[in-house]
């Protein structure tokens, strides 16, 4: 290449290089403004790069079995003497006598809980028509399609050359996934699928004395439950043998 090729080409070069400037310093503004939306995210952004195990414990059959139903769960349990019971269309609370217990709650009635709805609605932090097209694009059709998706989602998938609404919407759902993750996901932190149900487990009944679920059913209802004082196989047998009753 001679001087005078070399002359014509550089302000072509020179060009493309501030072009390149310009678009990271408008980058490095865009998260400085996304992150500045998120002021109590990414203490521990580290946390945010765990994504859910598959749960392959292995399920011990009940002697004798109970059953424990809340809206359209019906939630088997080994029968043992029960020492509170408390039940009622929004929840249970079952504790017995060897202090074990079972805490479920309907969550179906709860519109803090409809993630979609809210971040679709949430026209101060992240533009509604953006956000549907994020979920189109990334086929997110109901609220566990949302939970699976942000449990999955890491930090260190947010690339500089994704588009800004992109971006934003990672962002926000980081911060969903900081909020969702539960206490315990440090000892444990699981995905399964049985027949009625799918969902996330968080926590080791052999490091802590209790394990926290989010279930979530086939006609798109949700529940949590609280497992406390049971062996990995009796946990893996009640998720097993969960059923519908509509």
């Amino acid at each position: 290449m001679n001087k005078k090729t070399i002359k014509k080409i550089r302000p072509l070069i020179s060009a493309f290089l501030l072009l390149g400037l310009v678009y990271m310093g408008f980058k490095f503004s865009l998260y400085h403004e996304v992150k500045s939306l998120f002021p109590n995210s990414w203490n521990a952004i580290e946390e945010l790069e765990v994504t859910p195990s598959t749960l392959d414990w292995n399920a011990k059959a009940f002697e004798r079995i109970d059953t424990l139903t809340i809206g359209n769960l019906a939630i088997p349990y080994s029968k043992k003497r029960i020492e509170v019971d408390s039940v009622n269309e929004n929840g249970s609370l079952l504790r017995f006598a060897d202090s074990s217990a079972i805490v479920c709650i309907n969550n179906v009635k709860n519109p803090n809980l409809d993630f979609k709805k809210l971040l679709l609605s949430n026209q101060g932090i992240i533009d509604s028509i953006f956000f549907q097209e994020y979920l189109n694009t990334h086929a997110i059709g109901t609220n566990y399609d949302l939970v699976f998706h942000v449990f999955q989602l890491k930090p260190s998938d947010i690339s500089w050359f994704s588009s800004n609404g992109e971006i934003v919407n990672q962002y926000a759902l980081l911060r969903l996934k900081e909020m969702l993750l539960a206490n315990g996901y440090q000892n444990g932190f699981y995905h399964f699928e049985e027949d009625a149900i799918k969902g996330f487990l968080f926590g080791d009944p052999s490091i802590q004395d209790r394990v926290l679920i989010e279930c979530f059913t086939s006609n798109k209802e949700h529940y949590s439950l609280m497992l406390r004082g049971m062996e990995k196989e009796d946990i893996a047998q009640i998720l097993k043998r969960i059923s519908l009753v509509n």
